[in-house]
């Protein structure tokens, strides 16, 4: 299909692989046919050898639309094509998970001897109370980690440390202003997934504050670091976003604007990335000027021999400082650069873009962003849009060669029939490359309409 992403920066391409409607029927004659459903909003991938992936794709719907749940679909990906040779979903709709927001991979540079993808419930609503689930990706089991409390949680991820032990950072909270981060540390990664560990929220060391810290996140400014900690949060308070929110203000947390996403640092153990979107009031969508309205994009660094110890967090990128940053939201890092994705809303500022920040240079700039189409589907000119959103990337250079990247793209403006009698949101997923690797070519497990045949798994 035609790719919803452009190149704005030579020699990048992107490819789509497939786009929400795309159907692969099962050699089975009695197995029901696999949909790419839309709302794509969390990746994540393992390479399984002979030039096989699988790719895991979240999808952030909940249970007031069709399918009746998130779902979270398994593709098998030849990585000589970036061709999808089957596919299934990891996660049904009759497990009635609400919102799936973030998806991350935790392998074993992170201490787990089992792959196990990390599923970020992003609201409260439905039966599971905004949780963080666990999904063994080799036997498909699903296990909650209520100890890592329940609230809307926006990304989770875990940062290999040199100490060895299983730390699990996520953004979570649900109220504009009060969002934070939350650690949880264990021992090992089975100590993780059976809930034996303590909870931790993030502090700043007030000393490091030039005015009052319960001013939050405002108070800081680009090129400012401070120092804090994480502390400990009674596991009594995790029952519910109301009562961990009144445990993590008691602990004197840092409150956040609008945490959206975590991506670990692959040069440094300890440290890792964090997007806070902003929020922009009513009117100053055109311009971003407002505080912290047009978001930021941050590092911490934790002590090496104490993870709740943190040496250092910095404002990396500042949109209300002045650079061309606008209400950031998914990232992920290789060794050069973190990759930065926005979701400017619906008041037309301008299109969503795919950013590059280099973490040397320490230089910012756009190299595509959503080829955006109205309701009638006729293309907005370049620069224009607001409407769309590039809602996930992952790093993909285990698998495809340095500097390439899945990307996916909610094309809130356009539906696709996704199931029997119902209409989607549409959306893509796609291959992103930089410019020393050649397109490539169209898979041979697919037409052009994304239909075909596909083996069992």
């Amino acid at each position: 299909g035609e790719s919803m992403v452009r190149s704005l920066r030579a020699g990048y391409s992107a490819t789509p692989i497939l786009t929400a409607g795309d159907t692969l029927f099962s050699n089975d004659p009695g197995a029901p046919p696999f949909i790419f459903y839309g709302s794509a909003a969390g990746l994540g991938a393992l390479d399984v050898g002979k030039g096989l992936a699988e790719v895991y794709v979240a999808h952030g719907f909940g249970t007031r639309r069709p399918p009746g749940g998130s779902v979270v679909s398994r593709l098998l990906l030849d990585t000589r094509n970036a061709g999808v040779l089957a596919a299934d979903y990891l996660v049904e709709p009759e497990d009635r998970y609400v919102g799936f927001d973030d998806a991350s991979l935790a392998g074993g540079r992170a201490g787990f001897i089992r792959p196990t993808l990390l599923l970020s419930e992003g609201s409260t609503d439905g039966a599971h109370r905004g949780v963080v689930a666990a999904v063994d990706v080799r036997n498909g089991t699903v296990a909650e980690l209520p100890w890592l409390g329940r609230d809307a949680h926006w990304s989770t991820t875990v940062v290999p440390t040199t100490s060895g032990k299983v730390v699990a950072i996520t953004a979570a909270g649900s109220y504009l202003g009060e969002t934070h981060l939350y650690m949880f540390l264990a021992q090992s990664d089975a100590d993780f997934l059976a809930g034996l560990g303590d909870l931790y929220v993030f502090r700043p060391d007030a000393r490091d504050f030039l005015s009052d810290p319960d001013q939050g996140t405002p108070a800081l400014t680009k090129g400012f670091s401070i120092r804090g900690e994480f502390a400990a949060i009674d596991r009594a308070s995790t029952g519910s976003a109301a009562s961990l929110e009144a445990a993590a203000q008691a602990a004197g947390c840092l409150n956040f604007t609008r945490l959206k996403d975590l991506a670990v640092d692959r040069e440094r153990l300890d440290a890792f990335y964090i997007t806070d979107s902003g929020e922009s009031p009513p009117g100053l969508f055109a311009t971003g000027s407002d505080g912290l309205g047009s978001g930021r994009l941050y590092r911490m660094a934790l002590d090496p021999f104490d993870p709740t110890r943190v040496a250092s967090l910095e404002v990396l990128l500042d949109g209300a400082a002045g650079d061309d940053l606008y209400r950031p939201s998914d990232i992920d890092t290789d060794e050069k650069c973190v990759m930065i994705l926005e979701d400017p809303g619906e008041r037309g500022l301008h299109a969503a873009r795919i950013l590059r920040y280099d973490t040397r240079t320490r230089r910012l700039e756009a190299v595509a962003e959503c080829a955006e189409r109205d309701r009638r589907r006729r293309l907005l000119p370049q620069g224009v849009g607001g409407a769309w959103e590039s809602s996930g990337i992952l790093n993909a250079s285990d698998f495809l060669g340095e500097d390439s990247w899945l990307l996916a793209v909610q094309a809130h403006t356009l539906r696709a029939p996704q199931s029997e009698g119902w209409w989607g949101e549409s959306g893509q997923l796609l291959l992103l490359r930089g410019g020393r690797y050649p397109r490539p070519n169209p898979s041979p497990a697919t037409d052009g309409a994304g239909r075909g045949t596909a083996p069992n798994q």
